[in-house]
């Protein structure tokens, strides 16, 4: 099994906070929002007090993790999205800031940890206000765990942050046959660029994808 995680990984900050809300009464609490940017945009899993549209600055939007589940199997696996960390402030994702109901603030964590268990580890974001760049408070995100334990499940490019064409091609393709638990990767790709083109974002790498499939 490529990924045999049974929930996603933790940062020690986004576990600290964690913990003191967990502590802490509904009042006090600080963080109690995810920050959406993949299928959280059209299928959270629970209804959300508020969404606003936000930014992550010191990421990148990529098709890199391998879907063994959602969106392909072990014999044909798919891609889904992830956040990268670049920390690198020119570098951003806009996306959904998803208020959680206080009351059931840690069921969902939990179920949103076991979602994304294949790769993803939950960290602590800033969000800004994608027109202002005023800061909206801390987010908890689920990003790629880039680690040397999970590189059969994690497909970074040989040049970095950046696909070649070639490999480009290939994650679309791949794209195109897949299908897994949660219907098919085409889908995926195609329900993102709308749920992007609902915000007005624009996300060049999924637009090539999509581009690259609506050629063959």
């Amino acid at each position: 099994m490529p990924c045999d995680w049974t929930k996603a990984k933790v940062s020690s900050d986004a576990e600290n906070v964690y913990d003191q809300l967990f502590l802490s009464s509904f009042s006090n609490r600080q963080v109690t929002t995810v920050f959406a940017y993949g299928s959280l945009l059209w299928n959270p899993g629970f209804k959300a007090v508020r969404s606003q549209r936000a930014v992550v600055q010191g990421f990148k939007r990529r098709f890199w993790n391998l879907s063994f589940d959602h969106r392909g199997t072990l014999d044909n696996p798919g891609f889904v999205v992830c956040a990268v960390e670049t920390c690198d402030p020119s570098d951003h994702i806009e996306g959904l800031m998803l208020d959680i109901p206080p009351n059931i603030f840690h069921e969902v964590i939990e179920q949103l940890d076991v979602r994304e268990k294949c790769g993803y580890i939950r960290k602590l974001a800033r969000a800004i206000e994608p027109d202002t760049g005023v800061s909206l408070g801390l987010v908890f995100i689920y990003c790629a765990c880039d680690s040397d334990s999970i590189l059969d499940v994690f497909m970074r490019p040989k040049n970095g942050l950046d696909n070649t064409q070639e490999e480009l091609e290939g994650i679309a393709r791949t794209i195109s046959t897949a299908e897994g638990a949660s219907g098919k990767n085409i889908d995926y790709l195609m329900r993102l660029r709308v749920a992007l083109g609902e915000l007005g974002s624009v996300d060049i790498h999924v637009d090539s994808l999509v581009d690259i499939f609506t050629s063959f």
